[in-house]
């Protein structure tokens, strides 16, 4: 996937368009993504422009040594959100499960949350841009979240504002 800044460097954009899927990350099998995984990544894109709109919401560069430490926590945050999730599933509202997703296209293949062995709990507000390593999560998936990482991280924080992904809006 092609990234580059505008001629002012505020606005990343993201060339997906047309590709079988974003950043090296395919589903199993080699199989394309579908509209539902491109909804999903679309709309975290659209989260992180919502962050890059709040005043020091998103940190600068940290050291390498502070990312994977706090990577390492985050992960093992985010599994036991897994692990928890059959235990507080059953007692959401629909409403309640539906904000769990990043889309409800993901809500409804996970049957209606029920079942979410091919989804895996994301950092609403990446980790690499100094999301809080205890979440929010929502649930994505695995191979669409596995995509967000590597395209974000062109995303810098205090440069850019917006992001331009010409596979977004999902028709």
């Amino acid at each position: 996937m092609n990234q580059e800044s505008t001629d002012d460097g505020t606005v990343l954009k993201i060339e997906c368009k047309g590709k079988t899927h974003p950043a090296d990350t395919p589903p199993p099998a080699g199989e394309k993504w579908t509209k539902c995984d491109y909804r999903q990544f679309c709309a975290k894109l659209g989260e992180v422009e919502k962050q890059a709109a709040e005043k020091g919401k998103l940190k600068k560069k940290q050291s390498a040594k502070r990312r994977t430490r706090r990577r390492k926590r985050g992960n093992a945050l985010a599994e036991a959100f897994r692990d928890n999730w059959n235990a507080t599933v059953g007692s959401m509202s629909k409403d309640e499960k539906l904000q769990q997703f990043y889309h409800k296209c993901a809500y409804e293949e996970s049957k209606s949350g029920k079942d979410v062995s091919e989804f895996s709990p994301d950092h609403i507000q990446e980790l690499q841009h100094g999301g809080p390593i205890a979440g929010p999560f929502k649930w994505c998936r695995n191979y669409v979240n596995g995509s967000l990482g590597p395209t974000l991280s062109a995303f810098k924080a205090g440069k850019h504002k917006t992001i331009d992904a010409d596979c977004c809006p999902v028709d």
